[in-house]
């Protein structure tokens, strides 16, 4: 159940370029388009949100599947698995809806020593950030990101890595603000979104054992003020938050979050709601503002263990969520697009 933390991602310091490279490799990826309701293929909206197309994502490749934390930047689609890979591929658009994906590629995340990460308990990656304008290529459009932050679950760690078109390479370099606390998350209930700087993790809840966020650790920048500030973010129906993004970084922009339910009664279900950080009062704890639910997604709506989300403001509101198949053969790996209806 989750808990919010705000730092500044202001920068990143990498281990030397010699640090052992695990290197890419590309793959084949099948996407199949299905509807928003298999039931009633007319259906394009639900709740404030309108479909754009989805897509079935198969492989052949074993590494393909369990994906987690998901990013857009400049029409490819970034995301990182539990089992410790890093993907990209670019995204195939016509007249603004998804028919497809091409160009799939996949590297292995590294240690902070540059080895490959091994078992589940070290490579459970959860969420994923990017970060554009470092370097020659500045933020000009066309300028891919220059490196890129995942937080895992099992050890609750988050590290940092250089990008080199697109994907990671070298030895990562491991954050430590906030350590203490994260270490203290369970092994299944660590840092699972990481948007515009804010953590939001899975396990902690009120004191009425109510599912709450907080925003818990702010590292202002520009002279902002520095320190521990609560923040509930109000969660009810079972839902637990598994990613969130900000159009732009800042902490007065519009966060939308995923949540994901399960039961063996109803099955799988995904929400999305967005909210505003409330105003800076001076007070020991910062509010919520405008929080709404953009929309739930339920059966017989095409949906399963939703637990990627992506969030693009660019020449309108855009949401991509993908699942997490867990690699098992009764899951599926899916990829829907929404526009926000305002």
């Amino acid at each position: 159940m989750p808990l919010l933390l705000l730092f500044a991602l202001l920068f990143v310091v990498f281990t030397p370029a010699d640090a052992q490279v695990v290197g890419p490799e590309r793959i084949a990826v099948t996407a199949t388009p299905i509807p928003l309701n298999p039931q009633n293929a007319s259906q394009t909206v639900v709740g404030r949100l309108r479909y754009l197309g989805g897509l079935r994502l198969t492989s052949p490749d074993h590494r393909f599947g369990g994906l987690s934390g998901l990013r857009w930047h400049d029409g490819t689609l970034y995301a990182v698995s539990d089992q410790g890979d890093f993907f990209t591929f670019a995204l195939d658009e016509r007249r603004g809806r998804l028919i497809g994906v091409h160009d799939a590629r996949v590297r292995r995340l590294t240690r902070t020593d540059g080895a490959p990460l091994g078992g589940k308990e070290e490579s459970d990656a959860e969420a994923l950030e990017l970060h554009v304008g470092r370097g020659a290529c500045g933020r000009r459009r066309g300028c891919p990101p220059d490196s890129a932050i995942v937080s895992f679950e099992g050890t609750n760690r988050i590290l940092a890595y250089r990008l080199v078109n697109g994907l990671p390479q070298g030895a990562a370099t491991e954050y430590t603000l906030s350590a203490d606390w994260r270490r203290g998350l369970p092994s299944n209930g660590g840092v699972e979104a990481m948007a515009g700087g804010y953590l939001l993790a899975e396990s902690p809840r009120d004191p009425q054992g109510r599912a709450t966020g907080r925003l818990s650790w702010w590292i202002g920048d520009r002279g902002a003020r520095r320190g521990e500030i609560p923040m509930d973010l109000p969660m009810s129906d079972d839902f637990s938050p598994t990613d969130a993004d900000v159009g732009e970084a800042g902490r007065d922009h519009p966060f939308v979050v995923l949540q994901r339910r399960y039961t063996p009664e109803t099955g799988v279900a995904a929400r999305i709601v967005r909210f505003r950080p409330a105003a800076e009062n001076g007070s020991a704890r910062r509010e919520i503002a405008d929080l709404e639910t953009l929309a739930q997604l339920v059966p017989p709506l095409s949906v399963d263990n939703m637990e990627g989300l992506a969030y693009r403001d660019e020449g309108g509101s855009f949401i991509y969520i993908i699942s997490d198949d867990n690699f098992s053969p009764t899951q599926r790996t899916l990829l829907l697009k929404f526009e926000v209806i305002d």
